[in-house]
């Protein structure tokens, strides 16, 4: 049964009759509006309260109205509240999912660091094996394992012993190192400023006499014709030359450098054996890498 306006404003003026409303109920309001003063009255309703069929009839529809009302709101409130639980558990599992690729990305940048090798580390790793090696043979699988020493591995038949082959490979390392270490930068000497002194001033004749010697002595100076002196040095000669003819001779370390140290001096140079050692370090090593200079039984010759 759908209540109409009609029947609602009589049920509203019998409600006002019956139950003595104060305020009574204006009949003549709106539907939406009446309906809210009925079901307000509704509530107030007493057992002894006698209505005619009629009124009976529409609060009856109002009441299931309003269960029905009633009903669709706490299933609208109940969706929410579903909705809004749904919500929270995607907002989970999506911190749970960003603290997972967390966890993988930090996984990862610990894999990248654990491959990088210090190269430094790896050439003392080499010389502790070179250290520990007592046989050619051992010595010889340490070059072939070793990219390092390739250029060692095609000639290996050429070093007949285990010292021989060790004194190659540690050229070849001491070289690899070299490279390594970084320019050192020159120290800047910091000269130390002393107080300025106060003058006491000469006389004035005094001064005079001075100015006029010191005078005499630039023009001496001026007559006397100036010999440039020539150094002992044959010119442009450097300790570089000097390994080039030692080389050309031949011989072992320690032959070579005092070779270097003796071509030097007679070029004009100052005897230096610290100076001879350290161009030999500096370049035979390279030069064998290069493949110009071999090492055969202990002795250092070009190619």
């Amino acid at each position: 049964m759908s209540v109409t306006l009609k029947q609602l404003r009589v049920a509203a003026e019998e409600l006002n009759d019956v139950m003595g409303l104060d305020p009574a109920i204006n009949a003549k309001l709106g539907e939406d509006a009446l309906i809210a003063k009925i079901k307000e009255a509704m509530e107030e309703i007493q057992p002894d309260d006698e209505f005619s069929d009629d009124t009976v009839d529409v609060l009856e529809e109002l009441k299931k109205a309003k269960k029905t009302t009633k009903k669709v709101v706490e299933e609208e409130t109940d969706d929410a509240d579903e909705a809004e639980e749904t919500d929270e558990d995607a907002d989970d599992e999506a911190e749970e999912t960003d603290d997972t690729d967390d966890d993988a990305d930090e996984a990862e940048e610990t894999d990248e660091d654990a491959d990088e090798v210090d190269p430094l580390e790896e050439l003392n790793d080499i010389e502790d094996e070179m250290d520990e090696a007592e046989k050619r043979n051992e010595f010889v699988d340490i070059c072939k394992d070793n990219d390092l020493f390739k250029p060692l591995v095609s000639k290996l038949a050429s070093y007949k012993t285990a010292s021989a082959l060790k004194e190659a490979m540690q050229a070849i390392v001491d070289a690899a190192k070299t490279a390594l270490k970084p320019a050192k930068k020159p120290e800047k000497k910091v000269e130390k400023k002393e107080p300025a002194k106060l003058e006491k001033k000469a006389p004035a004749k005094v001064e005079k006499k001075v100015e006029k010697e010191a005078e005499k002595e630039v023009v001496e100076k001026e007559k006397k014709p100036t010999v440039a002196k020539k150094s002992t040095r044959t010119n442009g000669y450097t300790r570089a030359h000097a390994l080039k003819e030692a080389l050309k001779k031949g011989g072992t370390k320690d032959q070579i450098i005092e070779m270097i140290d003796t071509f030097y001096v007679k070029n004009g140079g100052t005897a230096n054996p610290k100076g001879a050692k350290a161009a030999f370090d500096l370049f035979v090593a390279m030069l064998i890498i290069m493949d110009v200079v071999k090492l055969t039984n202990g002795k250092y010759t070009f190619k």
